[in-house]
């Protein structure tokens, strides 16, 4: 008898403000059909961004697997993109990412003279240009997006494989038509 095809890991990476407990539930939903589970969690909020960045890119580059999935949540999808540039040695990237942070997030850009020098975090989803990272060159990621229908912090921008979710920007974390979606997602 054969061993069962093993599934890539999967790396759960929450937005701002949103402890890794927040991914807990979808964490539970995939654990019953992917082997590896893993909640990153920021190390350095608020104070120093690279730190931030390397730690992610250091945990995506630590798995013996030549492709991975990762399900990113609003500025934990800027983190990501920032860190699969720095991934070493480049994998096959599967992406999810719900509510993403890819342009500037209107409340943040409304309060940018005080909010840029609160956190390094709220400088870059004050400006457009500084949100929106692209993908590494030469690195296959198959990404889908996910909106949600109630979004009011941060503006969906068009994707090439997006879908919709009826909630709000939190909300989407808890509700388990969004983990199922997750699930299928990862599975194709």
């Amino acid at each position: 008898m054969s061993d069962p095809v093993k599934s890539p890991p999967v790396v759960l990476v929450p937005g701002f403000m949103s402890p890794a407990w927040t991914m807990w539930p979808l964490a539970k939903y995939l654990q019953r059909s992917n082997e590896t589970i893993v909640r990153w969690d920021y190390p350095r909020i608020f104070t120093d961004l690279d730190a931030s960045i390397v730690s992610l890119s250091k945990q995506l580059s630590a798995f013996d697997a030549s492709s991975i999935s990762i399900v990113s949540h609003s500025f934990g999808d800027w983190l990501t993109r920032s860190a699969l540039h720095l991934i070493n040695p480049q994998r096959s990237v599967r992406l999810i990412s719900i509510c993403p942070v890819t342009t500037a997030v209107p409340l943040v850009k409304l309060t940018r003279p005080i909010s840029q020098y609160l956190a390094p975090e709220l400088r870059i989803m004050s400006r457009a240009t500084s949100a929106a990272v692209s993908l590494p060159v030469g690195m296959e990621v198959d990404r889908t997006v996910v909106h949600a229908k109630g979004e009011i912090l941060v503006r969906q921008q068009k994707a090439d494989d997006q879908r919709f979710v009826l909630g709000s920007h939190t909300s989407v974390l808890f509700q388990p038509n969004v983990w199922k979606l997750v699930h299928d997602e990862l599975q194709r």
